[in-house]
């Protein structure tokens, strides 16, 4: 919820009338129940847990609106937020490929699965920076058009930083599905791991964004910053994908030992 909570933010703040904000809002209302009714869930079958099941609800209600707030002002924070997500995204796959390989085979389909997700998102990340983001900033002009006067304007450097982030996004997505077959996962945590990289990618793609949308408004009529009309819908993936990573590397067999201590947790409390 609290990564939702960014994309919403990044989503309001661009957004001139309420409904902008409203396909992320739902996606991050849905994913709040759902998330509660697991929390309940958890506490109704492991009773002497309860009081740290709720805890943790609490927090995590707690964290949209701080998560928010930090987005609202990451701007002030500059590169920091640029570098910081792939510095953290460097980290996270070293982490899991150090280790080495666990016993088992290794998820290739799951993995590829979540490679394609994952590409297709930064896909559409991509789209939104160098195609829709410029059409909606200079209604009236053709692409061509405004990448012509952009280039004459010498105002055309937000273009390698899409690509940059597009890039290394790619990289990312690859590289950690790579770790999560060297590591032999299982398969529904190895999806989440590749498609992990695309959800960090496009929490960050409207600062990404920034310098082409500056360029645009600055060469071109009308003179007006903004967003394209897809970014609502990006926001709304963005929260999507975060559920889903999130229940997938949540899925799998419980151990012998979990299983053992909920027996024991259910026994004290009756």
């Amino acid at each position: 919820m609290a990564i939702a909570a960014g994309a919403m933010a990044t989503t309001a703040m661009g957004g001139g009338t309420w409904w902008a904000a409203a396909p992320v809002g739902t996606a991050i209302c849905v994913g709040l129940l759902v998330g509660l009714a697991l929390l309940v869930s958890a506490a109704v079958r492991r009773r002497a847990s309860a009081g740290w099941l709720a805890l943790a609800g609490t927090l995590a209600i707690l964290a949209i609106p701080l998560a928010a707030a930090v987005q609202m002002f990451a701007f002030v924070l500059g590169p920091l937020v640029l570098v910081a997500p792939a510095a953290v995204l460097v980290v996270g796959i070293v982490a899991l490929a150090v280790p080495g390989a666990s016993p088992g085979r290794p998820a290739v389909a799951s993995v590829a699965v979540g490679t394609a997700i994952a590409l297709a998102a930064v896909a559409v990340g991509m789209l939104d920076g160098l195609v829709w983001l410029p059409l909606a900033l200079a209604p009236g002009y053709d692409l061509d058009a405004i990448y012509a006067e952009l280039i004459r304007q010498d105002e055309d450097h937000g273009i390698p930083l899409l690509v940059g982030w597009a890039a290394l996004a790619a990289a990312g997505v690859v590289a950690a599905g790579a770790a999560a077959l060297r590591r032999r996962l299982r398969p529904s945590l190895a999806a989440a791991c590749a498609i992990a990289p695309a959800v960090a990618a496009l929490l960050v793609l409207q600062w990404w964004e920034f310098s082409m949308g500056m360029s645009v408004s600055d060469a071109l009529p009308p003179y007006a910053g903004g967003q394209s009309d897809a970014m609502p819908w990006i926001g709304a993936l963005t929260a999507v994908l975060a559920g889903l990573v999130a229940g997938l590397a949540l899925r799998g067999p419980i151990s012998t030992a979990s299983r053992r201590g909920t027996a024991e947790d259910d026994l004290a409390a009756s």
